[in-house]
């Protein structure tokens, strides 16, 4: 199975078991001025000894769709909501809960998809004529688009930038696959060319090191992993348990919804590997190259269900989500020592989709989304202090 270059979507998939989700949900949308607006808290609760706060955009549609898909160290948020055109645009929520929305000049659909401790922010866009574009947003709210030089450029997304301001992200070659780039604090581009790499290759994480680790396609298109330290040195990786078929392999990302903080400050990593039967099984690789598996009792069979760890933290603590035979999500955290304690936020419905946890960081806090009765889309963060 070939990844799919892109994707046209009019609102979030939660709960997705589609292996291209991989690479993001481009959808289409309109311009919104830049404002900030007012801390929104929906409730509050203790969840599997967290405090739990669920939180909407102020302007999503029906209330919510509020999609949170990165949490920096200091607790601020940034993600994509919904409006109620079915236009989506990009948030950010500082750790006092205020929220800004903003969207690039000549934005129709904005997603941001990494925040660094600084608060700049990178993402996504697609302007009027469906072209698509990356973008940082520094701290003070400036908007820089980022388009690779590379010949054959089809379109270019950011992904995630350290502390250093170093940007990883994916751009589509001409033959319209996925390829990793990094854009340095200078704006200096690099291509990053991986040897077996065939049908593509998308990296979602950098840490403060400047490695990076994602995936590449090989020519029989199974997915195999690899870890790219700054000075270029690159090891590629297989799993335990992951399928030598077509559409299975090793993958240090979470196909289901991204991830772009599954590589920390020491080296180790997570991710999943899908087996012979399609189905998702979360692995720890560790600084010094040891593996671990886990799966969440309950987890589905097949169909790209399973366990999907999305983010590990300094301290070892990995997030995610898993999946049952029906694609309802349950967000978990997974423990340095191994103890995995799944929780629901509080009113979820499993039927439309669940709990999804997306990043840890190094204070521990957790931030998601949740879908309610009326499948409405929410975000969440959860701390252990009680703090938002």
């Amino acid at each position: 199975m070939r990844a799919s270059a892109s994707i046209t979507m009019t609102m979030p998939r939660v709960a997705t078991s589609q292996l291209i989700v991989l690479l993001s949900a481009f959808s289409l949308g309109c311009l919104l001025t830049p404002v900030a607006l007012a801390a929104q808290a929906v409730n509050s609760a203790i969840v599997a000894g967290y405090r739990f706060t669920s939180f909407d955009a102020p302007g999503a549609a029906g209330g919510g769709l509020t999609d949170p898909h990165h949490m920096n160290n200091g607790g601020a948020i940034t993600g994509p909501y919904w409006d109620l055109n079915g236009v989506r645009h990009g948030f950010v929520r500082s750790q006092d809960g205020v929220i800004t929305s903003f969207d690039p000049p000549s934005s129709v659909s904005t997603d941001p998809e990494g925040i660094n401790d600084s608060g700049d922010v990178v993402g996504f866009y697609y302007d009027e004529n469906s072209a698509l574009h990356g973008f940082l947003r520094d701290h003070k709210g400036t908007i820089t688009s980022i388009d690779v030089p590379f010949p054959g450029n089809q379109g270019t997304a950011a992904h995630a930038i350290n502390a250093e301001g170093t940007i990883q992200g994916v751009y589509f070659d001409g033959n319209g696959n996925p390829q990793t780039y990094l854009r340095s604090r200078a704006g200096v581009f690099t291509a990053i060319n991986l040897p077996g790499d065939v049908f593509g290759a998308a990296a979602h994480s950098i840490n403060n090191r400047g490695a990076i680790s994602g995936f590449f396609i090989d020519s029989n298109s199974v997915y195999q992993g690899f870890l790219r330290a700054a000075n270029g040195l690159t090891i590629p990786f297989e799993a335990p348990l992951a399928g030598t078929g077509a559409g299975q392999g090793t993958l240090p990302t979470n196909i289901n919804q991204g991830s772009h903080h599954a590589l920390n400050d020491r080296g180790d990593l997570t991710g999943s590997t899908v087996d012979a039967n399609y189905t998702g099984h979360g692995f720890v690789r560790t600084h010094d190259g040891e593996f671990a598996s886990f799966d969440l009792p309950g987890a589905g069979v097949g169909n790209y269900n399973g366990t999907w760890p999305s983010s590990i933290n300094s301290s070892g603590t990995i997030v995610g989500t898993s999946f049952d035979d029906s694609g309802a999500g349950r967000g978990f955290v997974r423990y340095a020592g191994g103890n995995v304690v799944p929780f629901d936020a509080p009113g979820a419905a499993l039927a439309l989709g669940g709990t999804i946890a997306y990043v840890i960081n190094d204070a521990g806090a957790i931030a998601g989304a949740w879908v309610d009765t009326s499948g409405i889309l929410h975000g969440f963060v959860m701390t252990r202090n009680g703090e938002d």
